[in-house]
């Protein structure tokens, strides 16, 4: 008997029409490539087959990567939550600030969370139309270049390790700003220290006693103190530390220096935003300190706002340390310190450093060439610009009013300087004070003019240096001055 003609269904179509119907339509089904694109609603009528099949593959990977993301926050999100119900009912002073750290995980993974599925929703599209190679492939050939830029995409793929509440945040502040490491090997340093540190806390401990020894960092701290204009009015009671720590009375020690860390806080926050009658409690001075600075807050927040209260508050309440371990929390509290008043050395005089380094470069210049003026300021517009990643708010508001740091520049003043060398007094105001003539806004109008093009398009960079530049001195030049950047102004309103 025929199999295909056994029974036929009863609108009389046989079993191999059907087989024959299905495989045509089949043969039909739009290609998956090509089904993704259309649900894009874009327009790919120019991209080859090729390239098609490249943009599904990296589509592919990168929404597996989000996926794989979102899984491992919603497990960070869902530990939080069970380490809280842990603390029901405890009061102590530890748990309290247990909760706070909690929830600030909890918060910011939440947060990154959301900016995930608006990158998904939004932007991923254009991201993978972007990177026109095969991103799997650079991921398995590990090249680095490519997976830094592709740790970019979002906040937590850059900054994954520091969402995560049980990352050694402890560690990470006390060897990120070691002496003698230079800014280049700084995070190589860190990470192997951090591997140390999980895998053999004891000669962790004993290699940063022999640092700190070795390289008698507590007098270290008491000479920068005393060399720092903020610092300064704490030389005497870092001289007391040093003798403290030296005769090993750590008790008196921690219990000073714990003291000096909050205070040390108090200047970071007065770096940033002038003298204020009260910064608040160790917690907030924390936070004013790091606001602004994501990567600050990403690094060092949690530490020095949820750990290190709960040693500062047993001092200020019991008026006596827990003696466990003391001699290895007297060395930690150095290596804490050394931290924060390296952030805020950073932040007090980076800024000075910068116009050094402008200063070096214009002094080059010919000074008895006839285009001498034009020459000057050309270089230095194009050093703000070289070096404006490396700024802070704090170096524009130096150069815009100098004479309100007047005394802090002053501090840094040298004597008996060599022939053909300049100061603080001397450097500062004389950059300063270019960005106030006509001949400067010229410069920055004709290289804004020269770099547009048809589109009225010029580079991003150049442009937020030019705005930067007319809203900070639109209000204060004057005559001349101040008509060519009222000219900029006009230009920039333009540009795209």
């Amino acid at each position: 008997m025929n199999l295909y003609n056994y029974g036929e269904i009863e609108n009389g179509i046989t079993l191999s029409s059907l087989i024959s119907m299905n495989k045509e339509k089949c043969q039909e089904t739009e290609l998956i490539e090509e089904y993704l694109l259309r649900q894009l609603d874009s327009d790919f009528s120019g991209f080859s087959k090729e390239k098609k099949q490249l943009f599904m593959k990296n589509y592919i990977y990168m929404s597996t990567m989000i996926i794989m993301d979102l899984r491992e926050i919603d497990t960070r999100i869902a530990y939080c939550k069970k380490e809280s119900k842990k603390l029901d009912g405890d009061k102590s002073n530890e748990a309290e600030y247990r909760i706070r750290k909690i929830q600030y995980f909890s918060r910011i993974n939440k947060e990154a969370k959301d900016e995930i599925v608006e990158f998904l929703h939004n932007k991923l599209k254009d991201y993978i139309l972007e990177h026109t190679y095969d991103i799997l492939k650079r991921a398995e050939d590990r090249d680095e270049l490519s997976m830094l830029f592709l740790k970019g995409r979002y906040k937590f793929a850059e900054m994954h390790d520091y969402y995560n509440i049980n990352f050694d945040f402890s560690t990470y502040a006390k060897v990120n700003y070691l002496p003698d490491v230079d800014l280049i090997h700084r995070m190589k340093t860190t990470a192997n220290y951090l591997k140390q540190k999980k895998e053999n806390p004891t000669e962790y401990y004993i290699q940063m006693k022999q640092l700190v020894d070795d390289k008698q960092m507590m007098q270290g701290l008491a000479t920068r103190i005393e060399k720092n204009y903020y610092l300064t009015k704490r030389k005497d009671l870092f001289n007391l530390l040093v003798s403290l720590f030296e005769e090993k009375n750590y008790q008196a020690f921690i219990a000073l220096g714990l003291l000096q860390l909050e205070g040390v806080f108090y200047d970071y926050c007065l770096v940033k935003f002038g003298e204020k009658d009260n910064m608040g409690t160790l917690v907030e001075k924390v936070d004013k300190s790091f606001n602004g600075n994501e990567k600050m807050v990403m690094f060092y927040y949690p530490y020095f706002a949820f750990d290190v209260p709960i040693m500062r508050n047993e001092i200020a309440h019991k008026g006596i340390i827990d003696l466990t371990n003391i001699e290895e929390k007297a060395y930690y509290l150095i290596l804490d310190l050394n931290s924060v008043i390296k952030m805020v050395e950073d932040e007090s005089t980076d800024k000075l450093k910068l116009f050094f380094m402008i200063f070096e470069e214009l002094v080059k210049i010919d000074s008895s060439a006839p285009d001498y003026m034009t020459k000057l300021n050309k270089q230095l517009f194009f050093e703000l610009l070289a070096n404006k990643f490396l700024t802070q708010n704090y170096f524009w508001q130096l150069l815009k009013e100098p004479e309100r740091y007047k005394e802090e520049i002053l501090f840094y003043a040298k004597d008996n300087l060599p022939e053909g060398y300049a100061d603080a007094t001397t450097v500062v105001p004389s950059i300063a004070g270019l960005l106030k003539n006509e001949e400067f806004w010229i410069v920055v109008e004709e290289e804004v003019n020269k770099c547009k093009n048809i589109n009225n398009e010029i580079p991003k960079e150049l442009y937020d240096l030019a705005l930067l530049l007319k809203n900070d001195y639109i209000g204060i030049l004057k005559d001349n001055a101040k008509q060519k950047c009222i000219e900029l102004s006009a230009i920039l309103s333009k540009v795209k």
